[in-house]
C-alpha cells in the first residue's frame, strides 16, 4: 500500500490474488461439473452401443429375471389376477382386472370386448323374456277386460265428428287429473294399453284389439316414437268426438313425455260422456241419473195449469 508505484513486493501480489482465484473457482465450478457429467453420459452411451458392453448384459438379464410383474387388483396389488380373488369371486376383481366366464383375467382389448358381448347377449334374453311374460300376462287381463268392461261400455253416445266440427267446450280434467283417482290410476299405471285401447273403441276412434296390440308393441319396443305419433293422430280424433279442441303439438308432447297421464285423462272424459264408472277389478256401473221425477211434475203442472184455465173459462 505504501509501495512506490510499479515497484510491489511479490508476498503483496500473491495475497492479493488468492481471493480473487477462488472467488472464480466457485463460479466456474457448476460449469464445470455439468460439462463432466455430460462428458460421462456420452462416453457411457458409446460404451453400452460398442463391444465393451457385452459384459454387463448377464447382470441385466439377472436384474429383470429377478423383478416380478404387479396388477392392480382395485384396492390391492397381485402377481397376477388369478391371484386377485384370493377366493372372493368377482367382488376382488377391479383395477387391471376384470370377471369374464367365471374367472378374474387381465384387461385387454379382447376380454373387455367379450364381455360386452356377453352382458349384451345376457341383458336382451332377459329383456325379451320380461316383455314375453309382460305380454301374455297382460293378454290373459284383456280377455277379461273386454267383455266385462268395454263391451258393458255404451257404444253409441259418442258422435263421430268430421274434421270440420269446430263447436269446442274446455275440458274439464288437468294432465295429472288421474292421480286423483284411485281406480283409473291403478289401471293407466299396469294396464295403459288396455285402457287406451278402451278409449279408442268407446270413443269409434279404433277397434279395441288393433288398438290394444299396436299401443302395447310401441310402449316396451324400440317403436316407441312411431307408436307415440300414431297415439297422436288417434287422440286427436278421440279428442274431436267428445268435442275438444285437438292440437298437434300438445298431443304429440303428451304421447312422448306424459303417455299414462294422458291416457289416464281420456279414460275418464270417457267414462263420463257415456255416464259409466270403471273400477277395480273389471267393475262397471252406469252413473246416468234419468231426469223422470221432474219432468213428470212438471208435466203434471202444465197439464193442471190447462185444466184450471179450461175449468175458468167454462165457468
Amino acid at each position: 500500500q505504501h509501495a512506490s508505484p510499479g515497484l510491489l513486493d511479490e508476498d503483496v501480489i500473491q495475497a492479493a490474488m488468492v481471493p480473487r482465484a477462488k472467488r472464480l473457482l466457485f463460479a466456474a465450478a457448476p460449469l464445470l461439473a455439468a460439462q463432466l457429467l455430460s462428458e460421462a453420459a456420452a462416453q457411457g452411451a458409446e460404451a453400452a452401443q460398442g463391444a465393451d458392453a457385452a459384459p454387463w448384459e448377464p447382470l441385466r438379464a439377472l436384474q429383470a429375471s429377478q423383478q416380478t410383474p404387479v396388477v392392480n387388483c382395485g384396492g390391492l396389488f397381485a402377481e397376477t389376477c388369478e391371484v386377485c380373488t384370493q377366493g372372493n369371486g368377482e367382488s376382488w376383481c377391479n383395477g387391471d382386472c376384470l370377471w369374464l366366464n367365471d374367472a378374474c383375467v387381465l384387461k385387454t382389448p379382447v376380454t373387455v370386448a367379450s364381455k360386452a358381448l356377453i352382458q349384451s347377449s345376457t341383458q336382451g334374453i332377459w329383456g325379451g323374456t320380461s316383455i314375453c311374460v309382460t305380454g301374455a300376462i297382460m293378454l290373459c287381463f284383456a280377455c277379461l277386460y273386454k267383455p266385462k268392461v268395454v263391451d258393458e261400455c255404451p257404444h253409441d253416445w259418442i258422435a263421430e265428428r268430421d274434421s270440420d266440427y269446430n263447436s269446442w267446450k274446455p275440458r274439464k280434467h288437468g294432465i295429472f287429473a288421474c292421480f286423483f283417482n284411485l281406480d283409473t290410476c291403478l289401471y293407466t299405471t299396469f294396464c295403459t294399453p288396455l285402457v287406451a285401447a278402451k278409449n279408442y273403441e268407446v270413443g269409434r276412434v279404433c277397434p279395441f284389439w288393433p288398438a290394444c296390440i299396436i299401443m302395447f308393441i310401441g310402449m316396451y319396443s324400440p317403436l316407441y316414437i312411431v307408436t307415440a305419433c300414431v297415439r297422436t293422430c288417434w287422440s286427436r280424433k278421440l279428442k274431436r268426438n267428445l268435442g275438444y279442441e285437438p292440437c298437434c303439438c300438445i298431443d304429440l308432447f303428451y304421447s312422448l313425455f306424459c303417455w299414462p297421464c294422458e291416457v289416464g285423462r281420456e279414460s275418464m272424459e270417457v267414462d263420463e260422456a257415456v255416464y259409466v264408472e270403471i273400477t277395480c277389478v273389471n267393475r262397471i256401473q252406469s252413473t246416468w241419473i234419468p231426469i223422470v221425477e221432474p219432468i213428470k211434475e212438471v208435466v203434471e203442472e202444465i197439464e193442471e195449469g190447462c185444466f184450471g184455465m179450461r175449468r175458468g173459462c167454462q165457468g
